[in-house]
């Protein structure tokens, strides 16, 4: 016994997690009145994400062997502790992709706007009404971070009346980041117009008036190559920390790239409509990374 190195076996399970705020808060709900007075009220629940998980693996001598004042040197080395740390990024639990059904009822909370399911051009998805207002189509219980969001998009060729896109990192519907195309820009005779086909803001503070005013040309640009502003376009968005890029018809070069404004860096996700617009989507990715 007195060569006998006891084991101790420490396995630590640590989600080292940050609490969803998903829409403004665990458990809480928000009234948001639209701009024709009606009061809606959406479910701002949130589960923790599990950002990893540790094992902790501790080799520890036995109390004989601490007495023991003959252990030899091969011995005292072996009483060494080892701490061995695994972290399971995400295979199973975050990094994974995650297809949204669009046409899942469950799954979304739709302010502002009514839903239509649509299969057309063999694309399975959804279609948002045109309204007075912004709408929103939000993924309840989920918060996004670091990643790659992809879709398909359809707007109109119709001038100050198709404002489509995508928020992220929301704390509430006041407060987010978002790209979002104009496609009655795309191909405009305007060449002014043309370089105001995708925006990113930040609300509430980085609107995008205060960033034409502020820093024109920089948050918005022009989409190459131009896609049909009556059909779809796939769109490709990578956030990765204060790095936004965003990518059109599978180009190698992106359309936009900016630098992240504002200090949340984890929140919802909603599919996003502006004032007077309508939008069709369909085949949605979220890779987190």
């Amino acid at each position: 016994m007195s060569q006998t190195i006891e084991y101790l076996l420490n396995i630590v399970a640590s989600h080292s997690c940050t609490e969803g705020r998903n829409w403004a808060g665990k458990g809480k709900k928000k009234e948001t009145e639209d701009r024709t007075g009606s009061t809606l009220q959406h479910s701002l629940s949130s589960d923790f994400v599990p950002r990893c998980f540790i094992a902790h693996i501790v080799l520890l001598p036995s109390n004989h062997q601490l007495k023991n004042k003959n252990t030899s040197m091969k011995n005292r080395n072996k009483m060494l502790q080892i701490t061995v740390v695994i972290l399971f990024i995400t295979s199973g639990l975050y990094a994974q992709t995650i297809t949204p059904d669009l046409q899942a009822k469950d799954s979304w909370q739709i302010y502002n706007r009514s839903a239509e399911p649509i299969n057309e051009d063999g694309k399975k998805g959804i279609r948002l009404n045109e309204a007075p207002g912004e709408g929103a189509m939000i993924l309840l219980e989920y918060e996004f971070e670091n990643g790659t969001i992809e879709l398909d998009m359809k707007g109109r060729n119709v001038l100050q009346q198709s404002f489509a896109g995508v928020l992220f990192h929301g704390l509430d519907l006041e407060a987010f980041d978002a790209i979002y195309f104009r496609p009655f820009n795309f191909v405009n005779a305007d060449t002014s117009r043309r370089s105001r086909s995708v925006q990113y803001i930040s609300m509430p503070v980085f609107s995008w008036e205060k960033l034409r005013q502020d820093s024109p040309g920089k948050y918005e640009n022009k989409v190459f190559p131009a896609p049909n502003p009556d059909g779809w376009f796939h769109v490709k968005i990578i956030i990765a920390g204060k790095q936004i890029r965003v990518f059109v018809d599978n180009a190698e070069t992106p359309c936009l790239e900016v630098e992240k404004l504002g200090n949340n860096i984890v929140g919802g996700f909603a599919l996003w409509v502006g004032n007077n617009s309508g939008a069709a989507f369909a085949n949605l990715t979220i890779t987190p990374n």
